[in-house]
């Protein structure tokens, strides 16, 4: 730091000159990231002989800012200390705000790579909570991939069987897919692995209701033209043939219910090994859950086949877990007599382990490529 040490009516004694070098060293230790050269002070000391006190009056100059210090008081090294005081805590309040200034600045400047020590820092520590947010993001999928592609199959299934959907609308990888890219952009946050599961089944069902919600209204637009077309005047059919508005809707209705004696004659309860190889007998199992009001086939869904526990239901559902037992009893009664409509009567024992079976169906080789790849990206 440059020295400058002006005097009026005023001698420097050895013990006030060691008391200025003393505090310009601690000014220069409060400049450090400044070359001393660029760092000027101007130190003024007057006495006042009609106040008869001393004034010591401070001026430093560093690159951008200018300090200045002025106490008066009855000897010069009070004088001297109070005012080296005051420009210290004023370079040290300029200090802070310089520095949560320049965080900030190397927060907006780090994609750039100018940023310094600290911003490089708080880069490498939000790269390892991206990276840990993956692994268990990854580690969750990975852990359920399987049930989840069973569990889209199954929705896909159910909603072909009740009409809503037809083959080629959705399929299971490309839902299984497009859940699993949502539910990663959606949580910023670390989940556990049980609340990623929780988001990806409820984020399944929403991508297939709005899947529904789409071919209803393409429907919709079609009927208003099969409406049209049948009160236009009726023309002789061409040699070639042609479609009638029964026929062009006639693929929405749903395949008729198969009893258990057509697919396993002579049988009366099959086995999970069974249920697992025979698509006929899936879809049986699938179609008695047709007629159940919506939260209670999905509860049903979560628990019977899902095995998922009453806590993590309620959770998936948003329904309090006092009204989810009620929900499951009455649904599994609903089930039963379904099944003995088909010529089957059944236990609550029964329906687990059939409808469990239904999570681990398999699937070919190229679904589970598929699959894979969406771990991979």
């Amino acid at each position: 730091m440059q020295l400058t040490i002006q005097t009026h009516a005023v001698e420097i004694t050895d013990f006030l000159r060691k008391l200025i070098d003393r505090k310009v060293e601690k000014l220069n230790q409060r400049f450090q990231e400044f070359h001393r050269d660029a760092l000027k002070l101007t130190v003024a000391l007057t006495r006042s002989l009609h106040r008869n006190q001393y004034i010591a009056e401070l001026t430093l100059k560093v690159p951008r800012k200018v300090f200045h210090a002025e106490k008066a008081t009855d000897d010069p090294v009070s004088a001297v200390t109070s005012s080296f005081d005051a420009l210290i805590r004023d370079a040290e309040r300029y200090k802070f705000i310089m520095n949560r200034s320049l965080r900030a600045k190397r927060m907006r400047l780090r994609a750039t790579q100018r940023s310094l020590l600290s911003t490089v820092e708080e880069t490498a520590s939000q790269e390892m909570f991206e990276n840990a947010r993956q692994k268990v993001f990854g580690d969750a999928v990975r852990n359920r991939l399987a049930s989840l592609y069973n569990f889209a199959r199954r929705e896909v299934l159910h909603h072909q069987l009740s009409g809503d959907l037809q083959p080629g609308d959705i399929s299971p990888v490309e839902l299984v897919d497009e859940a699993v890219v949502n539910v990663f952009e959606k949580s910023r946050t670390t989940l556990s692995e049980k609340e990623i599961e929780h988001l990806l089944y409820k984020e399944i069902w929403g991508i297939l209701q709005r899947e529904i919600d789409d071919v209803k209204s393409s429907r919709a637009q079609w009927t208003s033209v099969e409406k049209i077309v049948e009160n236009m005047p009726v023309e002789e059919e061409s040699a070639e043939g042609g479609v009638s508005g029964n026929d062009l809707f006639e693929y929405w209705e749903p395949e008729e219910v198969l009893h258990f004696e057509d697919v396993l004659p002579g049988s009366t309860f099959p086995t999970q090994e069974q249920i697992l190889e025979d698509g006929e007998l899936q879809n049986l199992l699938i179609h008695a859950l047709r007629r159940l009001p919506e939260i209670e086939r999905r509860a049903f869904v979560l628990s019977d086949i899902e095995g998922f526990q009453l806590e993590e239901i309620a959770l998936i559902l948003s329904v309090r877990i006092d009204e989810i037992e009620n929900i499951l009893n009455a649904a599994r009664e609903k089930v039963k007599k379904e099944l003995a409509e088909v010529s089957l009567r059944v236990s609550d024992a029964d329906l687990k382990e059939w409808y469990s079976a239904l999570s681990r169906l398999p699937y070919s080789e190229e679904v589970e490529r598929r699959l894979q790849r969406i771990l991979s990206l």
